[in-house]
C-alpha cells in the first residue's frame, strides 16, 4: 500500500518557530517516511523564512515532497501565487485569514492559483471554510467529515 501524508508541517514541532526548527528534519522526516512505507508528503511551508526553506526542501528531495507554499492572504500579493508555481511548488497552504475565506477580496489570488497550478490544490482550515461557505451562500452542503475515533485494536478505526 502506497500513504500519501497529506499535513506536514515543515520543522520539528517542538521548535517550530524557531530558527533552526527545519535542521536535519528532512532527513528525519524521510526515515520515517521509508520506514512507515510513506511515499509523499504534503510539506507546509511555516511563516517567515518559510517559502524559501521549503523550496530547498523540494530540491532537495523532490521523489518525496510535495511543496504547498504559504500565502497570507491579508499580507502577501497576488504575484506570490505565480512565483510559488514557478518555484515548482504544488499548491498553496492558506489559514489565519480576517475575513471569511470566500469574500471578494480573496478571489484575485483564488483565479492566480487556478490558473497557475493545473491541480489546483489548497490547503486550509476546512471546517472555516464550510461555514462560512454554508452561511453565506444559503447552499446545501455536505456535513464536514467526521472525526475519527481512536480505537482500542492497533490498525483499525472507528467513526
Amino acid at each position: 500500500m502506497r500513504v500519501f501524508d497529506a499535513h506536514v508541517h515543515y520543522g520539528f514541532w517542538e521548535k517550530l518557530f524557531t530558527r533552526d526548527a527545519e535542521t536535519g528534519f528532512l532527513e528525519t522526516l524521510s526515515e520515517v517516511c521509508a520506514d512507515a512505507g510513506i511515499v509523499k508528503v504534503a510539506l507546509l511551508a511555516n511563516p517567515g523564512l518559510g517559502n524559501a526553506k521549503l523550496s530547498k526542501a523540494l530540491e532537495a528531495r523532490p521523489d518525496l515532497v510535495v511543496a504547498m507554499g504559504r500565502l497570507e492572504l491579508d499580507h502577501d500579493p497576488v504575484s506570490l501565487v505565480e512565483e510559488f508555481y514557478q518555484r515548482g511548488f504544488h499548491g498553496i497552504k492558506i489559514s489565519g485569514v480576517s475575513r471569511n475565506y470566500d469574500d471578494p477580496a480573496y478571489f484575485p489570488y483564488y483565479e492566480a492559483a487556478c490558473a497557475s497550478f493545473s491541480t489546483r490544490a489548497f490547503w486550509v482550515v476546512r471546517s472555516t471554510i464550510w461555514k462560512a461557505a454554508r452561511k453565506t451562500r444559503g447552499k446545501r452542503l455536505p456535513p464536514p467529515i467526521p472525526r475519527m475515533k481512536k480505537s482500542s485494536s492497533p490498525g483499525s478505526a472507528a467513526r
